[in-house]
């Protein structure tokens, strides 16, 4: 079972956004619809620190960030990054 952790980004973009979840084999990112909560790719990380240096890696700003994020995650189905 996953335990909902928080949305990296600090905004959302059209209605999306980047939630992570933790689950018995690290962190799950998922790229959201929040209205629906739809879900429409992810990536499996070992910790919450190497999502989040993933996630930080995108961008030099929240926005790009999360813009990227999203593209990045809506190309994949689940996938395990280390």
């Amino acid at each position: 079972m996953s335990k909902f952790v928080k949305f990296f980004g600090s905004a959302h973009l059209n209605g999306r956004n980047v939630a992570a979840y933790e689950n018995e084999d690290g962190v799950k990112l998922i790229a959201e619809n929040i209205v629906t909560g739809e879900g429409f790719g992810s990536v499996q990380f070992d910790s919450y620190e190497d999502a989040k240096e993933w996630f930080d890696d995108l961008g030099s700003n929240n926005a790009s960030r999360l813009t990227g994020a999203l593209e990045a995650l809506s190309e994949k189905s689940t996938e395990r990054r280390n």
